[in-house]
């Protein structure tokens, strides 16, 4: 960055040379320096002067600190090496200030040039700032003087902090799922915004176990930005990026605004999901966040009364603490099964265990599930007790990780029957009918000596 003062044309002449002093001395006032872009948290900024105006022999005067880092050359021109200068700043600032609002202003300073430091004082804050620079006047051409103005800087910065959250973090497989994403407007510089092409900022989402459906609103600081969309990437080997452009908000009244988007997506996964926002500058990632999904995993292993494990025993599964309304779908096989829709191909409502006894649910939400035995084993009489599961709401709230519950069921052998080799009830049969036709033979005959 260069500064230019082109003293030189006033010593050509003494007259000149005897003026320039008072006139530079009288032009040489003060000018404004404003911080902006800054994240709204709590900030320190501070402001470091690097060279100054000599009113007395027309120079300028490089502080003592900075000498190393800051050459003049033959026609009064200064070169600032900033990156040094931020490495090597002194314990003592020109001036400070803390600010929260994203904007700090240092009032009526010397004429020169300085540097500005950004640090955020929030324990845990990921917010890192660039090297910031700027000088507080400019060179009238007219009268060959300089003269104050008022500067601008915008914060540049490495990473800024991104929050992201669902409205729900225990979740079914199927449901629809809502994200805030929060952050910071980035500030770009006037180099950037010059750039061919032009400047960019986006959101990706790289989902995992999820599908986006869409963006439902973008707010940048009090506004409500309408027309901003979301699609899948095209590109080849990135077609699970979801982007959502933010580039045409690019412009001074954003930066440091607080942006916040919210977009919707459905679980596809049955053992929950991961999914990281990433801000992207330019092409460049400026800061990112990870929200995770968890699910209940349930397990049912069928014995006999002898603990051996039977195959062969179907359930239904119903939501609630009995066997009540209609029974959830699944699809799956081989004792493995995960919810689905009644529409979804092939989905089923019987599930069956497999040769070790188990049956395995997935994707379930918190609440309570009724296991309800619809067929035993051959040999097994129904357990009508059926296996009862309780996901609470309070142990939802605080998993971090998918929740595995495994209860057992016992059912008993059916009554022996009787064996095919004994005599049966055919003797007793005819033994009773020739009992009741003598007993009404002899009635008869009886009857008749009584009637004679």
């Amino acid at each position: 960055m260069k500064a230019k003062k082109v003293l030189a044309m006033l010593m050509a002449s003494a007259m000149i040379m005897g003026t320039s002093v008072t006139a530079f001395a009288a032009t040489a006032t003060t000018g404004d320096v404003t911080v902006k872009g800054l994240v709204k948290e709590n900030t320190k900024v501070e402001i470091f002067k690097v060279v100054s105006a000599d009113n007395n022999v027309n120079n300028w005067v490089v502080e003592d600190w900075a000498k190393d880092y800051v050459d003049i050359n033959e026609n009064n021109e200064y070169v600032f090496d900033w990156k040094e200068l931020y490495a090597h700043l002194p314990e003592t600032a020109t001036e400070d200030a803390t600010t929260s609002t994203g904007t700090a202003t240092f009032d009526e300073l010397a004429l020169g040039g300085y540097v500005v430091k950004a640090t955020s004082l929030v324990t845990g804050s990921v917010t890192v700032y660039n090297v910031m620079g700027t000088e507080n006047y400019t060179y009238d051409e007219t009268t060959h003087l300089m003269k104050g103005e008022d500067a601008t800087v915008y914060a540049k910065n490495t990473t800024i902090p991104v929050d992201k959250s669902s409205d729900d973090n225990f979740i079914a497989k199927g449901q629809t799922v809502t994200f805030t994403v929060t952050t910071t407007f980035p500030s770009f510089t006037d180099e950037e915004m010059d750039l061919k092409p032009a400047p960019s900022y986006k959101l990706i989402d790289i989902p995992d176990g999820l599908k986006i459906t869409g963006v439902t609103s973008v707010t940048i600081g009090d506004d409500t930005i309408s027309g901003i969309t979301g699609a899948y990437d095209t590109t080849p080997g990135k077609e699970d990026n979801y982007v959502i452009d933010l580039s045409s908000e690019i412009k001074e009244a954003n930066f440091g605004q607080t942006v916040t988007v919210t977009y919707t997506a459905e679980v596809t996964s049955a053992e929950g999901y991961s999914n990281t926002a990433n801000f992207i500058k330019n092409d460049k990632e400026i800061g990112e966040d990870t929200d995770k999904g968890y699910t209940a995993i349930l397990n049912v292993k069928k014995l006999g009364e002898g603990e051996e494990t039977l195959s062969g025993a179907v359930f239904n599964v119903y939501v609630g603490d009995k066997k009540e309304g209609k029974p959830l779908y699944f699809t799956g096989s081989n004792g493995v099964y995960e919810l689905a829709d009644s529409t979804t191909p092939g989905a089923i409502t019987d599930i069956t265990t497999i040769a070790d006894g188990t049956v395995q649910v997935k994707g379930l939400a918190e609440g309570k599930y009724f296991f309800d035995e619809k067929e035993a084993p051959e040999g097994y009489s129904i357990n009508t007790d059926g296996v009862k599961f309780e996901i609470t709401k309070e142990a939802a709230e605080v998993a971090e990780d998918n929740i595995e519950m495994s209860k057992n069921l016992v059912d008993t052998k059916l009554a022996s029957l009787p064996s095919t080799g004994g005599i049966g009830t055919t003797i007793f049969t005819i033994g009773g009918c020739a009992i009741m036709v003598t007993a009404a033979g002899l009635y008869f005959a009886t009857r008749k000596k009584t009637e004679k």
